[in-house]
């Protein structure tokens, strides 16, 4: 599921650049795009913390916690992109726009890659190790 996760950020990331390469910003599609990835976004930030994150604390915590601060600290500047580029000042300066998400799209691929590296190797362990013990029982 959270590969799926990852496919949909992805997705809806892709959506929001195709909007950005238009020449003049488009209001509805631009605001269909940004809610897209924000929704998309959330649930794969959700799932990190109530499915993902208490099943690896056991095997690592000190990794978690650095991604849950990280996390937080890419909310806070989403935050502050979103209040910062409403649709007025978006339209005002439309290449700013289009640079500022471009930096956001970056972060967006960093996250992942990040969380990639450190989280599905730890889930593989778990599963590893759980059919492990199985093994010799049935």
């Amino acid at each position: 599921q959270l590969e799926d996760l990852y496919a949909l950020t992805f997705e809806r990331a892709e959506d929001l650049q195709r909007v950005c390469w238009s020449a003049s910003p488009s209001p509805t599609e631009l605001t269909g795009a940004r809610l897209g990835l924000m929704a998309a976004s959330t649930k794969r930030s959700r799932f990190l913390r109530e499915r993902v994150y208490p099943l690896l604390m056991a095997s690592s915590a000190a990794k978690i916690r650095e991604l849950d601060k990280d996390l937080s600290d890419k909310r806070v500047k989403t935050s502050e992109h979103i209040t910062r580029w409403s649709l007025v000042a978006i339209q005002a300066d439309w290449p700013g726009y289009r640079t500022a998400v471009d930096r956001i799209l970056k972060g967006v691929e960093s996250r992942i890659a990040m969380e990639k590296a450190i989280i599905l190797p730890a889930l593989y362990a778990i599963d590893k190790a759980q059919a492990g013990r199985l093994d010799g029982v049935a």
